[in-house]
């Protein structure tokens, strides 16, 4: 899936916390052709601009791309980054953002929450203990057969105050009731206690 046809295809969940958040989608460094596994399992379609995050037999690293997400905030994020969300492959990539803290573009040193839409991580994905007192929001699919619960529980477990939403829809959660009104919930809470909550940059640093 391309950054725009994402963008089009949450806008349930967007449309709802827009008075609260802007929200910005970024491509995938690679591309995605018919021998795609993932795609095959999901019965996706495959357009032209399709994309992914990482491809199938490497293991997951910020180091490929790193200056194609710094140039992304740069170009098309107009202040700092509050908040990175993270949906399956884009959820294993977002732990290495938070785990990569060499290759981490400066205007993410901002980032005073996170989040796991049916996501886990990478086997080597470690985010470090520092960073657990990040406020965190995971949507978990208790019915998902691409992205397991377990691995979506067990993101959850590593932070102090995780906000979780369990629901039983299968891959694609942002239709969901349930996920919407989580979402927006925990944005609201970042906004009512966003001096009191520590960034990524001040909690790396210790």
């Amino acid at each position: 899936m391309s950054a725009n046809r994402m963008e089009a295809a949450v806008r349930p969940l967007t449309a709802q916390c827009a008075d609260i958040a802007n929200f910005y989608f970024m491509d995938g460094p690679y591309a995605i052709d018919a021998s795609d596994q993932l795609a095959k399992t999901l019965g996706a379609p495959i357009f032209s601009d399709s994309k992914k995050w990482n491809q199938d037999s490497q293991p997951c690293s910020l180091g490929g791309f790193s200056k194609q997400l710094q140039e992304f905030v740069d170009k098309q994020v107009p202040g700092p980054v509050d908040v990175v969300f993270g949906y399956s492959q884009g959820g294993i990539v977002l732990g290495c953002v938070l785990s990569e803290t060499r290759h981490i573009a400066p205007q993410f040193q901002s980032i005073r929450g996170v989040g796991w839409f049916h996501s886990r991580l990478n086997a080597n994905g470690q985010i470090g203990t520092d960073l657990h007192a990040l406020k965190s929001f995971h949507v978990i699919g208790q019915k998902d057969p691409i992205m397991k619960p377990e691995g979506s529980e067990s993101v959850a477990k590593l932070f102090k105050k995780p906000v979780i939403v369990r629901h039983d829809v299968a891959h694609w959660p942002f239709v969901d009731a349930l996920v919407v009104k989580g979402c927006r919930g925990f944005l609201k809470s970042l906004h009512k206690d966003y001096a009191q909550s520590p960034t990524f940059g001040e909690l790396a640093s210790k």
